[in-house]
């Protein structure tokens, strides 16, 4: 299994989502550095919703795929980019460049679980 990560769509310069428990998700936009504005969408639809602000006219910023028990998952790209900076994944999840480097390694055979 793989995953790509996209950059955000212009004009757009950052994407929050906040759950709002049995209301929904609140995701607040923003361009330039400035508020947008924001939206209410169904929890059922957030990921969908999500996946409109990836520009997918770009080639993926940030990849992970399965390298095998050896490797766990193998993160590829994103070296130049800073580590706050926000990427929806080809399913609709919202990460940070950060949080996407950090899956590197993940499910080695040798890696110790913890609860």
């Amino acid at each position: 299994m793989s995953t790509e990560y996209y950059h955000l769509r212009s004009p757009f310069s950052d994407i929050k989502s906040r759950g709002r428990g049995g209301a929904g998700d609140l995701i607040i936009f923003y361009i330039g550095g400035e508020y947008a504005g924001h939206m209410a969408v169904p929890p059922e639809f957030t990921t969908e919703v999500m996946s409109a602000f990836a520009d997918r006219d770009r080639p993926y910023a940030m990849h992970t795929a399965w390298g095998g028990a050896a490797r766990g998952t193998v993160v590829t790209g994103g070296e130049d980019l800073p580590p706050s900076m926000k990427l929806i994944s080809s399913s609709g999840g919202l990460y940070t460049v950060k949080q996407v480097r950090a899956m590197a390694g993940k499910g080695k055979a040798d890696e110790k679980l913890t609860d």
